[in-house]
């Protein structure tokens, strides 16, 4: 009947099912989505688990999906349904519930995955997570952490190493730079003043997820603590928020506070992890190699 590589999945056929019922989509529109001829669609409409690959990748792309999601039929309708709208800032469902992150921090972290991996692959994640460029680009919005999870879990299927979530922490704190000294940090703190105001800001503005305090302070070094909030465990039904990557990125991000006042990068010790076992994670920051 035809030369196009077919794509045959259950899903998928529930998908395209799913996609028609739920976008309201008449036989005309269907077809108009799938990029098919009035008879390439009245064949496939009886058999829609062997559909040509060419269409797929139309139909996803057509509502702001990668192919993975469309194959697997895993993504949100009603986003599909905002994306053909030409809503284009829409957030995913899943993504709604407990907005304690910001757009900036996940915009971060795409900027990264491009410079890593190459555009291709960023905007294939952002497709396979729905988030769309306009919606990338309103820094000030908020959004559920789940999305720094997700985020996180398609790096490590990527097999990035460990010492680059700390050097996406470091780029993070460098973003936010100018936000921390117009709020909570002074160029002329000392070191042990930059931290307590940093630890601030992070609570009050910046990461919602965790609840970072100061366990031990002296003019050489403090070491804090950083525990799920109990109020994260009961919204999205998790025991501990983040992974050993997101350590590694929380890392990165205390090492670069001594630079906002003109020092060197502060040293960065992981004593104890609740992701390998134990009770609460906690950080040395050693700042005695600092410039007076």
């Amino acid at each position: 009947m035809n030369n196009y590589p077919q794509v045959e999945s259950f899903q998928l056929k529930q998908a395209l099912s799913g996609v028609k019922e739920f976008l309201q989509l008449d036989d005309e529109s269907m077809m108009d989505l799938l990029g098919l001829s009035q008879n390439k669609y009245n064949y496939y409409k009886t058999c829609l688990d062997k559909v040509p690959l060419s269409s797929s990748l139309h139909l996803a792309d057509r509502l702001g999906l990668n192919i993975e999601s469309l194959i697997t039929n895993n993504f949100c309708y009603q986003t599909a349904q905002n994306f053909y709208a030409g809503k284009l800032d829409s957030i995913p469902l899943k993504y709604q519930s407990y907005d304690s992150s910001k757009m900036r921090t996940v915009s971060n972290i795409f900027d990264f995955i491009k410079d890593e991996y190459g555009k291709a692959r960023a905007l294939s994640i952002a497709h396979k997570l729905q988030i769309s460029q306009p919606l990338l680009e309103q820094s000030e919005q908020r959004i559920s952490g789940i999305i720094l999870m997700d985020i996180y879990q398609e790096l490590i299927n990527l097999k990035c190493p460990l010492s680059k979530f700390y050097d996406l922490g470091t780029r993070a704190a460098e973003k936010y730079k100018q936000f921390f000294l117009e709020k909570y940090i002074s160029k002329d703190d000392s070191p042990a003043k930059v931290y307590i105001g940093a630890i601030e800001g992070l609570a009050q503005i910046v990461e919602k997820n965790l609840l970072y305090q100061i366990e031990r302070i002296n003019g050489k070094n403090l070491i804090f603590s950083a525990q799920t909030r109990t109020e994260t465990r009961e919204m999205l039904k998790i025991s501990n928020f983040g992974s050993l990557p997101h350590c590694y990125n929380i890392m990165g991000w205390y090492s670069e506070f001594l630079t906002y006042t003109g020092q060197h990068q502060a040293e960065i010790t992981k004593l104890s992890c609740v992701h390998q076992g134990d009770s609460k994670c906690l950080y040395r920051v050693d700042y005695s190699h600092h410039h007076q």
